[in-house]
């Protein structure tokens, strides 16, 4: 029950039904269980098919984080960002990682993009005015 439920926070995490993909559904019953490697190959096989899926990226930076492999884990959140600029939690996550491997610095500059971004996406939906 609890990776069921686990898998599902996932989804809403990434806004996700489940339906969309059932590997990351998948990946995420293999990362509760503690089988990083099976998470990874999940995500990895959606990536074989879609280089451009930042949900991907993201849910393999997350595993990599678990299996403090911190190199690793900012290359996919920073592809999840380059795939999806708007994704928060990929700044945040890779702001996080600076943090463990002890450089502020680099985690305040992951935080700045991460405003950034937000504050340009904020600017864009700003509708347009007819006079």
């Amino acid at each position: 029950m609890n990776i069921r439920i686990s898998a599902i926070a996932l989804s809403v995490l990434f806004g996700l039904s489940l339906a969309a993909d059932p590997r990351m559904e998948q990946g995420a019953i293999f990362e509760a269980k503690g089988n990083y490697e099976m998470a990874l190959g999940e995500y990895r096989a959606m990536l074989a098919e879609n280089p451009k899926n930042s949900d991907a990226y993201f849910a393999a930076a997350e595993v990599r984080v678990k299996m403090k492999d911190y190199s690793g884990a900012l290359a996919n959140y920073r592809l999840a960002y380059k795939f999806n600029p708007t994704m928060s939690a990929a700044y945040e996550g890779a702001a996080k990682v600076y943090e463990a491997l002890g450089q502020k610095a680099k985690a305040a500059e992951e935080r700045a993009k991460k405003y950034a971004k937000n504050k340009k996406k904020k600017f864009l939906k700003v509708k347009k005015i007819r006079v």
